[in-house]
């Protein structure tokens, strides 16, 4: 009998932690990890502008950079270098093929992908720059009469795109 309870008390507790998962992996009220390229990862001839801007990204997510080790890299850049696709001096490679970047304040950011002498990023389109902001939708108030969308802040996705 308690083997059984001990069974059944388990798997509740692994459905919740699952549908908590589930929920916070799609909804972007909670902080995520984004797979930059989706399926494809971060790869040549993917449009990663186009891929990028079709997710809403806020401050306290991180992006995921998955690629073969040697056949590509993820530097972040200013405008300027991500307009001309070259790397500044003093410019931070990251090489491990999953390269986890962390989104910690609210500003524009760039990335581009530097193999072959910018070949990548100019030719391959792997590249992207994005705004992002600090106004993560928040929870809806069973209060709220106004209607409210539940989006506080104000900047809608694509108000800040390139």
């Amino acid at each position: 009998m308690a083997t059984t309870n001990i069974k059944m008390i388990t798997i509740v507790i692994a459905t919740i932690s699952m549908m908590t998962l589930v929920i916070s992996i799609s909804d972007p009220r909670y902080p995520r990890t984004i797979v930059v390229g989706g399926d494809k990862g971060w790869t040549y001839g993917v449009d990663h502008q186009a891929f990028m801007n079709n997710i809403e990204m806020f401050v306290g997510d991180k992006l995921l950079f998955q690629y073969p080790i040697g056949q590509h890299d993820v530097v972040e850049v200013d405008a300027e270098n991500f307009e001309k696709c070259t790397v500044p001096p003093g410019a931070k490679r990251h090489t491990s093929g999953k390269d986890l970047i962390n989104i910690d304040k609210e500003k524009r950011r760039f990335f581009i992908c530097s193999v072959k002498g910018g070949h990548h990023c100019r030719d391959g389109k792997m590249k992207f720059g994005y705004y992002f902001a600090d106004n993560r939708p928040a929870f809806e108030s069973s209060h709220d009469s106004a209607g409210s969308t539940g989006i506080q802040g104000g900047r809608k996705l694509g108000e800040e795109k390139l």
